[in-house]
């Protein structure tokens, strides 16, 4: 019985001892990361070399995870696209049977940039027939792309890219295509004013 615990009272010694390294390893490494903080950052961590040239650097513009800056031309153009527009909706496009549809409606589009200079955001669709019912409401995402297309994917996750476009301080005429060419919709609207 006396064997046993001081067998026992041998580990219990053993696992407090291995416990305290444990702390002084912690506390090692709270004071590597205090000393990682205090680099300039053109240091590896892990290695301590200096990789200021390295592609790799999350600083170097030429490192593939850092997102491209915003393209100016694109930037304009969503800008401009930005806003409230209202006017008429031709639409065509294939049924489930591949009939082909097609549609005239009364329609207003709202574009709101996700930030100052970004180049989209979110948008809201609203048609309406003849009668001034409402028919169709959609909710989209929308960017201008680097070659100056611009881009909307509705909730149902259909593609719509322009094919032609004009645009101006106060009219916004467009054909979009879907990315499988089985729909199209031509868009001649005037931008909205406030109160109408």
């Amino acid at each position: 019985m006396r064997f046993l615990t001081a067998f026992i009272i041998t580990i219990l010694l053993a696992l407090v001892a291995s416990g305290c390294e444990r702390e002084d390893l912690t506390y090692e490494k709270e004071d590597n990361k205090k000393t990682e903080e205090k680099t300039d950052g053109k240091q590896d961590p892990k290695t301590g070399k200096d990789d200021s040239d390295d592609p790799n650097h999350p600083g170097d513009p030429n490192n593939p995870d850092t997102p491209p800056a915003p393209d100016p031309a694109a930037q304009a153009l969503a800008a401009q696209v930005s806003g409230e527009w209202q006017g008429k909706l031709s639409t065509s496009y294939y049924d489930d049977y591949g009939v082909k549809q097609t549609g005239e409606y009364t329609t207003q589009m709202q574009f709101v940039l996700s930030a100052k200079d970004a180049v989209g955001g979110t948008g809201r669709e609203t048609d309406y027939d003849a009668a001034g019912r409402q028919v169709w409401r959609m909710a989209f995402t929308w960017e201008v792309t680097d070659k100056q297309q611009i881009c909307f994917t509705t909730t149902e996750g259909v593609v719509m890219r322009t094919k032609t476009y004009q645009i101006d301080a106060s009219l916004f005429n467009a054909t979009f295509e879907s990315a499988d060419g089985l729909e199209t919709a031509v868009y001649e609207m005037k931008r909205k004013e406030n109160g109408q």
